[in-house]
């Protein structure tokens, strides 16, 4: 995953969708909005705990996504310019949301199509198959794999975290995260 960030922040596009569990297809996409960035050790530490002014996310207020949220929050913070990089990058959370009131999907699908130049949008889904394909079509896709709950162990164990039965327990109840 690393590489593929590198080399995303190397030759970055307009949109990503990064798929995978919750919890660590958000993690994933702070990391890779960090790298987008090029956040120093101050700047990755506000993307981390949500406080960049460059790096804005987004979660549905509801069920789902509004129409009304993702014209007058979302599009309206991708023209915005940057504060203190050389581009904005907005993270919606649970993008497939968006999609259970097909107006506000639609409502994205202009921004995507016609992105602001110093822009970058990151969906996260942990269910992809509900995006509209149009959205989907228009994002480079990164899929997060599952990790094996022996390796989640391995390193719990060797790092302290826990002792190897602790380990092994905690890595079942991960979920491969």
């Amino acid at each position: 995953f690393l590489d593929w960030v590198e080399a995303a922040a190397e030759r970055p596009v307009h949109a990503y969708l990064v798929v995978g569990p919750a919890a660590t297809a958000a993690s994933a996409a702070r990391v890779l909005a960090a790298r987008l960035i090029d956040a120093d050790d101050r700047a990755l530490a506000l993307v981390e705990v949500g406080h960049h002014a460059d790096v804005v996310e987004f979660s549905p207020e509801a069920a789902s996504y509004k129409v009304d949220y993702v014209r007058h929050r979302i599009n309206y913070e991708a023209i915005r310019a940057p504060v203190e990089s050389d581009r904005k990058v907005l993270i919606v959370h649970e993008a497939e949301r968006m999609c259970i009131i097909a107006n506000a999907a639609n409502a994205l699908l202009k921004t995507l199509e016609e992105p602001p130049p110093r822009t970058v949008l990151v969906l996260v889904s942990s269910a992809p198959n509900d995006l509209l394909p149009t959205i989907v079509s228009r994002c480079s896709r990164i899929d997060l794999v599952h990790i094996d709950d022996e390796l989640i162990a391995e390193y719990l164990a060797t790092r302290g975290v826990a002792d190897t039965a602790s380990a092994r327990r905690s890595a079942r109840l991960s979920g491969g995260q």
